[in-house]
């Protein structure tokens, strides 16, 4: 059932048009302009987000910035290597682009913060002390006051003997 008001003039081929223009690098003015609405229906559906509108055209523009470093990467493997470091600009750039908005497809960086497995990593000691998560409030007596010589937060080792005291 359609809404109140007048049809949209966003349709599903204006969408594909749109993806289009985008992909080739057009300003939002210039697929106003080549749709033959005003600019500022354009912005109006960009800023309202308007059937997704914003959210569709920023991906298309990641889209069309991923296959451009990944043309650039391709040029550079071909080209000869006679100006060294406008090639690693472009190259570095191309790469950041590539890592960044390719993340999804298999270019990000992967640092790892827990085991293969995807457990945690182990509990680190320090100075014969385990440190021990502060992610919330505790069930403790519920009074708040530290015990004086308390490290807050550190437990003592069961076999950490020779382990200095805490102050």
């Amino acid at each position: 059932m359609e809404g109140p008001g007048r049809p949209t003039d966003l349709t599903d081929e204006l969408f594909g048009k749109i993806r289009g223009w985008v992909l080739d690098g057009k300003s939002m003015k210039e697929m106003a302009e080549l749709s033959g609405h005003p600019t500022d229906t354009f912005y109006q559906w960009s800023c309202k987000n308007y059937q997704g509108f914003s959210d569709k055209v920023e991906g298309w523009k990641r889209d069309r910035l991923l296959w451009l470093a990944e043309r650039n990467i391709a040029d550079i493997l071909a080209m000869s290597t006679a100006d060294k470091e406008t090639l690693r600009v472009v190259a570095d750039m191309s790469k950041f682009t590539a890592e960044t908005l390719g993340k999804n497809v298999g270019y990000a960086k992967r640092t790892e913060l827990g085991q293969k497995n995807g457990e945690n990593l182990p509990t680190p000691i320090l100075f014969g002390y385990a440190v021990q998560a502060n992610d919330g409030p505790s069930e403790d007596s519920g009074d708040d006051e530290e015990a004086p010589g308390d490290p807050g937060g550190i437990q003592r080792g069961e076999d950490d003997s020779d382990a200095p005291a805490a102050d």
